[in-house]
């Protein structure tokens, strides 16, 4: 699937949850249960982009829930809050993202979509040739080693 339309799926996601939300709320009075819809958020994250986000959110989904289920059964919400700071750093240590070749290559087609300003004809040249700069960097470096 190419990089812009996972952009575009996982911006759609929260408005979808939310009108998922409402409906469910004033159609079923369901609002309890419902906040649940919420949770695909992140679930979509998850299966749309690379290994080191899926950990990330993967992560980020088990302390949430852990967290409703201790706050819950003991009623302990406040020394407890303290897990959602183990998210940055699982985050940190989850590594930067490294663009694949058809990220990379997604990246170098659609640099202007949804631009009319009339400029990606002045630095389309100019981007395209830092773009393959950088992937023959990218790519080089790893053939040596």
């Amino acid at each position: 699937m190419k990089l812009y339309m996972k952009g575009r799926i996982m911006a759609a996601t929260p408005i979808i949850c939310v009108i998922a939300y409402l409906l469910m709320g004033f159609l079923a009075d369901l609002w309890h249960p419902g906040w649940v819809v919420f949770l695909a958020i992140p679930l979509v994250a998850a299966i749309l982009f690379n290994k080191s986000q899926k950990l990330v959110t993967i992560y980020s989904m088990i302390i949430a829930i852990a967290y409703i289920i201790i706050g819950f059964t003991t009623s302990l919400w406040h020394p407890f809050w303290i897990l959602f700071l183990t998210i940055p750093i699982v985050a940190i240590f989850a590594g930067p993202r490294n663009l694949t070749a058809e990220e990379l290559e997604d990246i170098i087609d659609n640099h202007n979509d949804g631009c009319d300003c009339g400029c990606e004809e002045e630095f389309e040249a100019e981007f395209e040739e830092k773009c393959e700069k950088k992937f023959e960097e990218k790519f080089n470096s790893k053939d040596k080693e």
